[in-house]
């Protein structure tokens, strides 16, 4: 047997074992999450409709954790169901041939950009 094999199988089930033991700790109180104004107010989950195993994970590792008053992150979880590209594959609405320019686009005027163009004057 290739021990590289091994210790990989080895690895994955200490890791598996070691995620299965840290979701019955709780995780405690994270002050960034609230219903302040300097506080994040929502977490937006965005998920397959095909897949409620990882939906279900997700709000497992949130439920460990508590906002700043107390309450759970999974009480501010928005779920919003995710565009499955196996339904619209087949769809003449999809372009199978674009260019690298369709897809990516950089907005050249930056912050930083205008102020340096404004002090070289």
């Amino acid at each position: 047997m290739n021990l590289l094999k091994a210790s990989g199988i080895l690895h994955r089930l200490a890791f598996r074992t070691m995620r299965a033991a840290s979701s019955f700790i709780p995780g405690g109180r994270i002050a960034a999450f609230g219903s302040g104004n300097d506080q994040i107010g929502a977490i937006i989950v965005v998920n397959l409709d095909r897949q409620p195993k990882k939906l279900r994970r997700v709000k497992r590792e949130l439920g460990r954790f508590r906002m700043a008053d107390g309450f759970r992150l999974t009480s501010m979880v928005n779920r919003f169901s995710a565009i499955d590209a196996r339904a619209v594959a087949a769809s003449a609405d999809i372009d199978p041939n674009y260019r690298i320019a369709d897809q990516l686009h950089v907005h050249l005027t930056t912050d930083w950009q205008r102020a340096s163009t404004s002090t070289n004057r």
